[in-house]
């Protein structure tokens, strides 16, 4: 093969130096076919195969590896031959005795990665966002937990916003669902998910689905349109499908130590905030968000309320059910219908449209979660269930209440009831407030029920502020104009003759 510098030379004795090509070959010592081939390219000389590759090792093997190939287009994508089981079965069926790697390199020429190639998609601004949720490690107060991460972004200027909960539950992603919006100002036209079955009751051929009333009823109040990815085809949204490894790997490394999901959540949404510095396609995302922001449906007057409701009837125990655990109400509504609002974070139980009771939520099974006070009422007529009832085991009251509690005993054998009548004070008095009017009886030495409860009156009185009147006593004193006793008024009320 000739190379460039000798075909620089070849072609200067001919077009300068107006050589014959005979000549030329003489001189250089080339045969004439190679200077006629160097005057028609210039360029730098590319190797071309004419014949095809030999294959002495598994030519005569050729035939059957095209044969299981070809069975292998009419089978399951997870169980066609791989190059490692074709080579097994050619060494335990047909005798094999080649290398493997002869039938892999056979089988990557033979089988192109289709599924590698892309055509590029472009989003019109405002007009998609997408939501997926994955699962993330993390120390909460102290434990390894396991969190599922809201990942939520924008198609056009790739804007993200991500949550923790402790749940991929209804409730969770339509909490998410709802501060995406509120946080990115408004709603685009079309939000694309997988096919979970909060949102999704039955899926049917391409892209028609029975979806759920509620997702519908969340659809109806943003008014945007819902798309589902086909199954199995998480790469319909691959904006967010990236997103959930990208917050492991950038937000959640190392491990996060936090006390409560609020501080987690905090962490992610300065993450997020800084990550609108990035730059995608040649632009800051904020800048891009800034302008797809004006294309986005404005957020309704009210927020969706992303809650679970249930109807039921408060037990014998003064207890609601919620899944596997129980939630308490106070005894005053026991055995009467009420609304459960199953929030992410907090359970919430109405009685005629008014809230009773309000609880952490538990993401356990079968436990009780019980409000003293929501049971103090009974100590009137049980006392005994101070020290043996489920709900005031463990009550963390202030060491205030503990000490009253023995100079109560200290002083009187009917001590345990004056401090019952103490405790009964929670109907309308928080413990802290009563904490306080403990340490001031104590230090009064008046301890006693009805020297809390008038202390406890003393202090939620409003204190009279003279600076706030405006008023001038003595002034108003001096105006005032007192009439004469008339005393035939009195005499004629009583009927006596003047």
């Amino acid at each position: 093969m000739v190379g460039v510098e000798e075909k620089e030379r070849i072609r200067r004795a001919y077009y300068v130096e107006k050589k014959p090509i005979r000549r030329i070959a003489r001189e250089l010592g080339h045969s004439r076919r190679v200077v006629r081939q160097a005057l028609k390219e210039s360029g730098v000389a590319v190797y071309r195969r004419r014949r095809p590759y030999r294959l002495p090792v598994i030519g005569s093997y050729v035939s059957i590896i095209e044969q299981w190939l070809q069975e292998d287009e009419s089978r399951p994508i997870k169980q066609r031959h791989t190059a490692h089981r074709i080579f097994v079965r050619l060494v335990e069926e047909q005798g094999f005795t080649g290398c493997e790697s002869n039938i892999r390199r056979y089988v990557r020429l033979r089988r192109p990665k289709m599924d590698s190639v892309f055509v590029p998609i472009a989003h019109g601004i405002g007009s998609e966002a997408q939501v997926d949720f994955g699962e993330a490690q993390i120390y909460l107060a102290g434990r390894q937990a396991t969190v599922h991460l809201f990942c939520y972004q924008l198609c056009y200027s790739t804007r993200r916003f991500v949550r923790a909960y402790r749940t991929e539950r209804q409730e969770a992603l339509f909490d998410g669902l709802v501060r995406a919006f509120r946080s990115t100002g408004g709603v685009p036209k079309q939000v694309t998910f997988d096919n979970p079955k909060t949102l999704v009751k039955k899926v049917f051929r391409g892209h028609q689905r029975i979806e759920h009333p509620d997702f519908i009823a969340l659809r109806s109040h943003y008014l945007f349109e819902g798309n589902f990815c086909n199954p199995g085809k998480g790469n319909e949204k691959g904006h967010v499908e990236g997103l959930v490894g990208c917050v492991r790997r950038n937000a959640l490394v190392p491990i996060p130590e936090v006390a409560s999901l609020d501080e987690l959540n905090l962490h992610l949404e300065k993450w997020c905030e800084r990550d609108g510095e990035r730059i995608y396609q040649g632009e800051r995302v904020l800048n891009r968000f800034e302008a797809e922001r004006a294309h986005l449906a404005p957020l309704p007057a009210i927020d969706y309320a992303c809650c679970r409701r249930q109807h039921c009837t408060v037990g014998r125990y003064s207890e609601v059910r919620v899944g596997t655990n129980r939630y308490s109400v106070p005894v005053a509504y026991a055995h009467q219908s009420v609304s459960v609002l199953a929030y992410p974070e907090r359970i919430e139980i109405l009685c005629q449209g008014e809230v009773i009771a309000t609880h952490e939520r538990s993401y356990g099974q079968n436990q009780d979660l019980l409000d003293p006070t929501h049971y103090v009422p009974l100590l009137q007529r049980r006392p005994a269930l101070l020290r043996h009832g489920k709900a005031f085991l463990g009550w963390p009251l202030p060491e205030i209440f503990e000490r009253a509690r023995r100079q109560l005993q200290e002083k009187s054998t009917k001590g345990d009831r004056e401090y019952i009548r103490i405790l009964l004070l929670h109907e309308k008095y928080t413990t802290d407030q009563i904490a306080v009017a403990l340490k001031q009886a104590e230090e009064l030495k008046c301890l006693g029920a009805d020297e809390v409860q008038m202390l406890l009156l003393k202090h939620s009185e409003r204190p009279f502020l003279p600076q706030a009147c405006s008023l001038n006593l003595d002034d108003a004193l001096c105006s005032l104009q007192v009439a004469p006793v008339d005393l035939q008024r009195y005499n004629a009320l009583m009927e006596v003759p003047s």
